[in-house]
């Protein structure tokens, strides 16, 4: 039998998904809806429960949009900021703005 963190998890890669089918649904077709703000809210919901806080630009935009409604310029803000502080980006995060590039060291 599955704990309650792992029944939370499989929720939230469940409501992620959806939400993440949503945004890129809405990104094709400019009279779709954008995502669902019951899904945004039970994502934010999963993620306080289990105790989950990722800073914005360790995330996708597809999940910050899903997650926060958050515009895609505002996420490559972030993005770049934290490259400026010397953070390390995930490779799937900073494959989508590939006019960025992370600082050699």
């Amino acid at each position: 039998m599955a704990t309650d963190r792992e029944a939370l998890l499989a929720e939230l890669k469940q409501v992620e998904s959806k939400a993440s089918d949503q945004y890129w649904q809405f990104c094709r077709c400019a009279q779709a809806r954008p995502v669902d703000p019951a899904l945004t809210r039970r994502a934010s919901e999963i993620r306080e429960l289990l105790g989950i806080k990722k800073p914005f630009w360790d995330l996708t935009k597809e999940q910050v949009f899903g997650m926060y409604g958050m515009p895609e310029q505002k996420h490559k803000q972030y993005v770049e900021k934290a490259l400026l502080d010397g953070k390390t980006i995930p490779e799937h995060v900073l494959a989508q703005y590939p006019e960025l590039k992370e600082p050699q060291p």
